[in-house]
């Protein structure tokens, strides 16, 4: 089959065989959006929904009905890495050397000469952005990143657009700090105190819980993955941010009930970026203990880890020292897969003997038509391609696709995409 797919739709650093991985000794994965993958509209037109029943109950000054205001397709107009300028009340997308390439406020698209009129004729966003630094609210912009943050981009702009239809009286300050309490109340169940159980905590988890198959696929192809990595010889491992009790349901949706059985080491709640940015005594182990509030046990040296148990949080060098004796080698090359592009592959990358590699979904988007997959988001309609655009008829590449190259050793599509290399 004649393979149609433009030519920018693609990464430098691809991994393209299965012997790149050969050197590493252990592979790890993030659980969302790697191991786990979401249907992806249906978990945006939800969280969306779950954001706009937040703002009403925990925020004040917006309409009760909100949530009948705006059209549901707008559900698709997340876009990975937009970024909204307090200074400006603009969300933009923007270009590898810091050029506005795509401009909206609220759902209006500016063109060419009004996008030159706020930003200059080089549409220069800010001098000082990077995507290292993607959320800079000293310099007035927050970007959103991965699926679980991109359905602040719609937030965001149906709230810029209630402000400019004079429904709401909110600063752009005030209206970002909203979007952080709807974000917050979303995710964040627990808290110095206690970890809250899923089925009782906000509107996102009791979702989920209510409708695992709806959000999650099941996917057998990701059991044989783990097991021919097994096969290989590689060492496995998960660390993610999602904690344990919401670890386990989605694990058990994605892989199956024995889905612990494949890893020699599980890290849930790890706080990526502290996981690769507060080593040894700062953060360490935890055993998952259901029967204390905040689900803590005990906290663990090296020689206390085992491959039985569910730990919390924790820290990469830890981890690696683990594996280090599981391994029997002075020393080993670690592999860790996920979708965060700064806090799973750009972090990890950072360390030596690790290698991150990212998982950027956009490059399965673009590669397939909309009516072979519903599960794509349609945000090419608004934003164009996730991997870059024109301006005054010369290309650009988006800055995070640039960023992703450069800071991460590989980028892979999707899991699937692994399972196919492993069959070559």
């Amino acid at each position: 089959m004649e393979d149609h797919t433009p030519t920018y739709v693609t990464a430098s650093n691809l991994l393209t065989d299965i012997s790149q991985l050969e050197p590493f000794d252990v592979v790890g994965f993030d659980a969302d959006h790697t191991l786990v993958k979401y249907n992806v509209v249906a978990l945006s037109k939800m969280i969306d929904d779950c954001h706009l029943k937040t703002i009403v109950k925990d925020c004040d000054g917006y309409p009760h009905n909100i949530s009948d205001m705006f059209d549901e397709e707008l559900s698709h107009f997340p876009f990975n890495g937009a970024t909204f300028d307090m200074n400006t009340s603009l969300l933009v997308k923007i270009s590898e050397d810091k050029r506005v390439m795509v401009a909206y406020k609220g759902f209006t698209k500016l063109n060419e000469n009004e996008i030159e009129n706020i930003y200059g004729k080089d549409r220069i966003f800010h001098k000082e952005y990077d995507v290292w630094n993607y959320r800079s609210l000293d310099k007035g912009y927050i970007g959103f990143h991965t699926y679980f943050d991109t359905s602040s981009v719609t937030l965001c702009a149906k709230l810029m657009e209630l402000k400019l239809q004079g429904a709401i009286n909110k600063t752009n300050e005030e209206i970002i700090n909203d979007i952080i309490t709807c974000v917050t109340s979303c995710y964040a169940n627990y808290n110095e105190e206690r970890c809250y159980r899923i089925a009782d905590f906000g509107y996102f988890f009791p979702e989920v819980v209510r409708n695992t198959d709806k959000y999650i696929q099941k996917r057998e192809d990701f059991r044989d993955i783990l097991k021919q990595l097994k096969e290989l010889d590689k060492k496995l491992f998960i660390a993610t941010n999602s904690h344990a009790e919401y670890t386990d349901l989605i694990m058990t949706r994605s892989i199956g009930e024995d889905w612990k059985s494949f890893f020699d080491f599980i890290a849930s709640n790890c706080g990526k970026p502290a996981f690769f940015d507060k080593i040894e005594d700062t953060q360490k182990f935890y055993r998952c203990d259901y029967n204390s509030p905040t689900l803590k046990g005990k906290k663990c040296e090296v020689d206390d880890l085992e491959d039985t148990h569910i730990y919390l949080e924790g820290n990469c060098k830890d981890l690696e020292n683990y594996f280090k004796k599981l391994v029997g080698k002075e020393e080993i090359n670690v592999a860790f897969f996920g979708d965060h592009f700064i806090t799973d592959a750009a972090l990890s990358d950072l360390h030596e003997n690790w290698k991150g590699i990212t998982i950027m979904e956009e490059l399965n988007h673009e590669q397939m038509k909309q009516e072979e997959e519903s599960q794509l988001l349609n945000y090419q309609k608004y934003w164009g391609s996730f991997f870059g655009g024109e301006i005054n008829k010369v290309w650009y590449k988006n800055a995070w696709v640039k960023f992703a190259e450069g800071h991460s050793s590989f980028v892979l599509p999707l899991m699937k995409d692994l399972g196919r290399l492993l069959i070559k």
